[in-house]
């Protein structure tokens, strides 16, 4: 029996366990063709508006109006819509959505009929302080993103890096491992708030938005079901009609058009690793690690007596994989780095050897590698000397870094979303 293409669109989604069916093949060309004109739609990402991508508080041009008092300063993902006091920011008529909701950064990019595509991200975290009224006059003339909680202002997005650095603080984050955190009652009420600082409420009631959720984890599969329902919520609540794709899978459709959507997509985040192996846009093998960027911090900081904040800068900011280390914390770096790519090859390769529905590919494989944690500097040719010390049932062709490490799972959302029936 042929699939039809609900459950191609499924597998798409979420992954297949049984090999597929060979006479669904034409099907899978033609839905092959449908993305690759959706990939073209998003192609024009050059032409991002990144406008709102800083702080708030540097932002050199302000809306005229600000927000209500009691919500704080909300962001919008279209920078032509304003806010009035007491309104909340709305997406334009028409627009359709890509979210990357990861442990570090939210990112979203949307596009509508008339315009091309604009982004928007914001840190994923937060910060309190005691609630006073000077405060909270402050961070509205400042129109900084925060919400009150109680006796406490939270401060959100990448505000709250700047007054976490001001009071020598640590950020709060609403994730962990890939996940939100219900053991935190602020976490769910902060990850709303982010998210609709990052993309607004949708223009007309309906409108497509894909969002990114982590892939599996073996035992760890009911914590992924809380997650998705949870994001879905709240993007029903804020007028779309929202669909999950694993970051994998989004990678893929972000970066493998040119081979047909077969290849190796990772995601390698803050909170966890994520890898899709697709076929023709078919997820053969879906998968995640809990090890990440955050994973590299927190040992490099343990071994160095260094602060994380320290490291993560150092590692954002001046790290070279591809040179030799010249202190103890860039030695560190370096080793984490290795053992977190060897964790995950190793995984790769027990996983794809165990496989019972491969598929037969004669040509080689690409791998494409997004995520901030692939950002460094060199960190191409560092994945590519820790992949030779293993043996994979496939052979590896070429391995690259996404154009935009931070933009690629977002992108990859907007391309399923814009094919959303």
């Amino acid at each position: 029996m042929i699939e039809d293409d609900d459950n191609i669109l499924e597998r798409l989604i979420g992954g297949i366990k049984t090999a597929t069916n060979p006479k669904s093949e034409d099907q899978l060309l033609e839905r092959v063709t449908e993305l690759q004109a959706s990939e073209k739609k998003v192609s024009s990402l050059e032409n991002l508006d990144t406008s709102l991508e800083l702080p708030s508080s540097l932002r050199k041009e302000q809306p005229d109006s600000g927000p209500s008092a009691s919500e704080g300063a909300a962001g919008s993902i279209a920078p032509s819509t304003k806010t009035g006091k007491g309104e909340k920011k709305q997406a334009p008529v028409g627009t359709m959505v890509g979210l990357d909701v990861g442990t570090s950064r939210i990112v979203g990019i949307s596009i509508d009929r008339s315009s091309d595509p604009k982004s928007r991200r914001e840190l994923n975290a937060y910060f309190t302080v005691p609630y006073s009224d000077f405060a909270k006059q402050m961070l509205e003339k400042n129109r900084m993103h925060f919400s009150q909680l109680g006796d406490e202002l939270a401060i959100y997005g990448f505000d709250a890096q700047t007054f976490a650095n001001m009071f020598n603080g640590e950020i709060l984050r609403p994730m962990q491992t890939g996940l939100l955190r219900p053991d935190d009652e602020r976490s769910l009420p902060m990850e709303k708030k982010i998210i609709e600082a990052v993309i607004g409420r949708a223009g007309t009631l309906g409108e497509h938005c894909c969002f990114s959720i982590p892939s599996p984890i073996v035992g760890q599969e009911s914590n992924l079901i809380f997650h998705e329902q949870v994001l879905k919520k709240y993007l029903l609540g804020m007028g779309y009609k929202a669909k999950g794709i694993t970051e994998g899978t989004a990678v893929v459709l972000s970066e493998l058009a040119s081979s047909n959507y077969t290849g190796i997509g990772i995601s390698m985040g803050a909170g966890m690793c994520n890898v899709c192996f697709s076929f023709l846009s078919v997820p053969i093998v879906v998968f995640g690690t809990d090890r990440g960027g955050d994973y590299i911090d927190a040992s490099v900081s343990r071994v160095v007596k260094e602060p994380m904040n320290k490291v993560r800068l150092i590692k954002e900011q001046e790290l070279n994989l591809g040179k030799a280390p010249t202190s103890n914390l860039e030695n560190a770096l370096h080793v984490y780095h290795e053992e977190l790519i060897s964790n995950l090859l190793s995984t790769l390769s027990t996983i794809l050897a165990n496989a019972s529905n491969f598929p037969q590919i004669n040509e080689d494989i690409p791998v494409v590698i997004s995520g901030g944690t692939s950002a460094p500097a060199g960190f191409k040719s560092k994945f590519e000397k820790v992949l030779k010390n293993y043996r994979l049932p496939v052979q590896i062709g070429d391995v690259r870094v996404a154009n935009d490490p931070h933009m690629a799972v977002a992108k990859g959302a907007l391309i399923y979303a814009t094919s959303m029936r």
